[in-house]
């Protein structure tokens, strides 16, 4: 499983940035990387994950936003990072998602994804190109290997 700490090392966040995670969940990524930037929004569709989120968070400067990622309430361009993590292979329309992604990220914005097997939904990094090249996306960097994976694509 990839940790907070190496997902921290593969971003390059810094203070100035507005970060998007999709599926959020209880926060397992977001508390501990919410202090390394400006702004760090947390998208669930589960209220319950939210409220879960937001009893753990403490300190950390978190926006809870409950939304689908094939709808995002964003601004376009808006956003510096996009990290989305064993969540794009549970979504009812991964191209929906991917476009979305793109339309909100800034110019030369980054979407980090990763991927762990055995999860039932594990995308293959083949796809997962596959899916961002259509979306607009330009693949940057792979960290990890065939069955757990962190790729780094940009607007």
């Amino acid at each position: 499983m990839l940790s907070p700490e190496r997902l921290r090392e593969r971003l390059l966040l810094s203070p100035g940035m507005t970060v998007l995670e999709i599926g959020v969940g209880g926060g397992y990524y977001a508390r501990p990387l919410a202090a390394l930037v400006r702004s760090f929004i947390a998208l669930d569709l589960q209220a319950e994950m939210l409220k879960r989120l937001l009893h753990k968070a403490g300190e950390a400067h978190l926006l809870p936003v409950r939304a689908s990622a094939g709808e995002l309430p964003l601004a376009t361009s808006s956003i510096d990072v996009v990290i989305a993590v064993t969540v794009i292979g549970e979504l009812p329309s991964a191209p929906r998602a991917i476009d979305e992604i793109r339309r909100i990220l800034r110019k030369g914005g980054m979407f980090s994804v990763s991927e762990h097997w055995p999860d039932p939904d594990f995308v293959p990094f083949a796809r997962m190109r596959e899916l961002c090249h259509q979306g607009g996306l330009q693949f940057e960097a792979l960290h990890g290997g065939r069955f757990n994976y962190t790729a780094t694509f940009r607007a």
